[in-house]
């Protein structure tokens, strides 16, 4: 079992060795993916691929060390593969997953010199973790709270602004859902949060301000509202600070433990707002003196 989160592209290794003690010869290995959501056009490795059946062959043809295997010898076969879009697609399927079934068939001679065929055969469930999504905006003359202060901000003039975090959560059940980000020292927490419900706390040491969103499932924001939760912060600008566009709070992620795959599952990193990325079309953003 292993999980992703993304379409890929995905390796996989396959390690084997002649643990029998025998020579063997005419190794041939299979590997075969099983199921509708992978590209069969993404299929790539060192052996031959045969997209009509998802399968990979290594053998003598490819491999001369396959023609002779002594005992105690190995080694590793790799390729590689990528999802559809369709496998964090909610509306196309929940808990989604393929198969992959490695098959190794080779010959060895016993006792009285008949040639006998060894078979070994593995089978593991791939399984694709849920997608999470986050969104972060700021603003001043929208959102859930009014604010108050110049626009653009201005030297030793308070302003403050709303910041809205947006989570959704494609395919899968998630557990523990978590958005956090760090307020700069020149940024104050209010300690406003809308709606009320929701679990925001600010640590005063290190500036960090979690989101607790708690357990989601899949689907949420795919067709239907995603998570939201709204906060309140004020900035005063310093002299240092005219021209310039300071962050307001820094980047965002969310992480979340995901219930089919039991993998942790993260969003990709939103970028830092600052004064100038106001989402209302309330001003550049610029300190002015």
């Amino acid at each position: 079992l292993f999980a992703a989160n993304k379409t890929g592209p995905f390796r996989v290794d396959i390690p084997w060795s002649n643990n029998l003690g025998l020579k063997l010869t005419d190794l041939e290995i299979t590997a075969t993916l099983d199921g509708t959501i992978f590209d069969r056009a993404s299929v790539a490795g060192s052996g031959r691929y045969d997209a009509n059946t998802g399968s990979i062959v290594w053998d003598k043809r490819d491999r001369t060390s396959f023609v002779t295997i002594d005992p105690g010898e190995g080694g590793t076969e790799s390729f590689s593969f990528s999802l559809l879009p369709i496998a964090t697609d909610p509306s196309r399927f929940k808990n989604a997953s393929l198969m992959l079934h490695v098959y190794l068939r080779a010959k060895r001679l016993d006792e009285t010199g008949a040639s006998q065929e060894v078979l070994a055969t593995l089978s593991k469930e791939i399984r694709v973790a849920s997608t999470l999504s986050l969104g972060t905006r700021l603003s001043f003359a929208t959102g859930a709270f009014t604010n108050s202060g110049p626009v653009p901000p201005r030297v030793g003039q308070e302003t403050t602004f709303t910041i809205s975090w947006s989570l959704s959560n494609s395919s899968n059940g998630v557990v523990g859902a978590r958005v956090s980000a760090v307020l700069p020292p020149y940024v104050r927490w209010l300690g406003t949060v809308s709606p009320p419900s929701e679990r925001v706390s600010y640590n005063q040491e290190g500036g960090e301000v979690v989101w607790d969103a708690g357990d989601m499932s899949a689907g949420v924001g795919f067709g239907s509202s995603p998570k939201e939760v709204s906060f309140q912060v004020s900035f005063l600008p310093s002299m240092g600070q005219a021209g310039t566009a300071p962050i307001v709070i820094g980047a965002a992620q969310a992480t979340a433990g995901d219930r089919f795959t039991g993998a942790a599952t993260e969003s990709g990193q939103r970028p830092a707002q600052t004064t100038a990325s106001l989402a209302d079309g309330s001003g550049n953003g610029m300190v002015t003196k």
